[in-house]
């Protein structure tokens, strides 16, 4: 949705929550506590590019206590290795239900310095993204066996 958001010429920030039952009874503290201001924020003195492929922001909340939050850092994205994904039913706060995706070991793998570690040790992260996903080497390759007319 972001992406095609920022395809459509609007500003776009996605969020995401990182989950981990053992650190907070109510994982979704922070981004209810600095949500609004992470995103103000983004909105009024971030760079956005508006030209070609837009600039767009993700951000990623700790499962922690809105005071307990560390600080907002912008962040690479971080890649998990190893790790086995999964998919539950789980209630929300407010008790609605939706599916957690779950990846059996919390970021630990993931590249210090990242977004996917940072979080994990309890910082909100800021990561700018550029919807323009093309492998340019693979396409170069792939030009081989499909040619453009």
């Amino acid at each position: 949705a972001a992406i095609e958001a920022t395809y459509l010429g609007l500003k776009t920030i996605s969020m995401s929550q990182y989950y981990t039952p053992a650190i907070a009874d109510d994982p979704f503290e922070a981004a209810r506590h600095h949500g609004a201001d992470t995103c103000r924020a983004l909105l009024d003195t971030a760079p956005w590019r508006d030209t070609g492929y837009r600039t767009f922001y993700n951000v990623n909340f700790p499962p922690l206590s809105g005071a307990s939050v560390k600080g907002t850092v912008a962040a690479p994205v971080g890649r998990t290795k190893g790790v086995r994904m999964t998919l539950s039913a789980t209630k929300a706060p407010n008790g609605r239900e939706y599916l957690m995706y779950g990846n059996g070991a919390p970021n630990k793998t993931a590249e210090p310095g990242t977004d996917a570690r940072l979080a994990l040790e309890g910082y909100i992260t800021v990561t700018p993204l550029c919807a323009d996903l093309t492998d340019r080497e693979a396409l170069d390759g792939l030009r081989t066996l499909f040619p453009q007319p």
